[in-house]
């Protein structure tokens, strides 16, 4: 491992332990968080209905509970460390700044997104460590990783099509019919994927919600905030494309953001889209750092990107999530209750199954970082 990689490596393991040590020990810490430490004991009780679940969180609350790990918290341990897994792991390949990468995953709110769909956002990570396989053309491996993802959480099956992006590059007058059809379909689409929502009979939640009342319910003014900056983002990107898609990494990661910015403008009072964009919006936390690498966009205008990308979702993460108390992020609560010897043990398996089952194609082929 060269002396460069050696200090990406250090940055994720470091960021890794410290958001995992933050979302295993947390207690009511996020929206769903109790409704999954009471529901999870009452399906594998019988109290329940466990075929809601899918079938590896299933098995795996079966084997838990089977080897005397009764307490809920040990399946959202386990969550965590899975979601933080592949997420470092992602970032190592794909980054060329992981510090920036990971500051743009807590201010963007992906964390505590993970903290409250945790199911979805595991596959969500699985689904971006598998994009190393997209970009290398390799099919097989790629629907390998995207089936994990799937038994997690059924939603991952929105990242089929990004294995086509490698092979189409979207033209400028195709981002220009984006943010067009995207500030006019807002209005329209936002009755639409509400009627679609309520008839859905597993996703009615997203309806009715406390968290769709105060951040993206029908029409407020707060929803259409959220649309700003991903719509500012999609016009910057038309201005600087040519200069930053200069290889099929680059360009798929261009796509990425761009189909995951679309859906935000497009649909921006749509739970049920939001949390779809989820696997293509991620892109942004490598797209922002490949920005603010090229030499080709001058200096200052970098800078101020970078400025406004943290303004904007500091204020973004305040509103939705911090000042909220329906969030329940603040306060955070922790109890080590759990905190001994046979805690350490199954992390040390999790973490030891996760490494031997990552092999995956290294840095050097994904992007070269000079």
């Amino acid at each position: 491992m060269t002396v460069s990689n050696f200090k990406r490596a250090r940055c994720c393991i470091l960021f890794f332990v410290i958001l995992a040590f933050l979302a295993g020990f947390r207690w009511d810490v996020g929206i769903d968080w109790m409704s999954y430490y009471e529901s999870f004991s009452d399906d594998i009780n019988g109290n329940g209905n466990p075929l809601r679940l899918e079938p590896i969180n299933l098995g795996m609350n079966i084997i838990l509970r089977s080897f005397g790990y009764f307490d809920s918290r040990y399946w959202i341990w386990i969550m965590a460390i899975v979601t933080l897994f592949f997420t470092s792991k992602a970032i190592y390949l794909y980054s060329p700044s992981p510090l920036k990468s990971f500051i743009l995953f807590i201010f963007m709110g992906f964390f505590f997104d993970s903290l409250n769909t945790v199911r979805q956002f595991c596959a969500v990570a699985i689904s971006l460590y598998s994009w190393q396989y997209i970009i290398a053309g390799n099919f097989k491996s790629f629907i390998k990783w995207l089936v994990i993802a799937m038994l997690l959480h059924l939603s991952s099956v929105v990242v089929i099509p990004a294995y086509f992006l490698t092979k189409y590059s979207i033209k400028k007058n195709f981002l220009s019919f984006l943010i067009i059809s995207g500030i006019f379909l807002s209005p329209i689409s936002t009755k639409v994927a509400q009627f679609v929502v309520l008839h859905l009979p597993f996703k009615t939640a997203y309806a009715d919600s406390e968290f769709i009342k105060y951040a993206v319910g029908s029409g407020n003014i707060f929803s259409y905030i959220r649309m700003l900056f991903p719509l500012f983002m999609l016009i910057y990107l038309k201005s600087v494309w040519k200069k930053i898609a200069k290889d099929k990494f680059s360009n798929f990661i261009l796509s990425m953001s761009t189909i995951g910015m679309w859906m935000l403008v497009a649909f921006p009072t749509s739970q049920l889209v939001i949390r779809m964009s989820y696997y293509y919006e991620i892109a942004m936390i490598i797209l922002i750092p490949l920005i603010l690498r090229c030499k080709e966009i001058k200096l200052i205008n970098r800078k101020i990107l970078w400025a406004l990308t943290l303004i904007y979702y500091s204020l973004f993460l305040f509103i939705t999530y911090l000042s909220r108390p329906v969030a329940k992020i603040i306060p955070f609560t922790m109890k080590f209750d759990l905190l001994d010897g046979k805690l350490m043990v199954l992390l040390g398996i999790v973490i030891s199954i996760l490494l031997l089952i990552s092999k995956g194609v290294s840095a050097r082929s994904i992007h070269l970082y000079k």
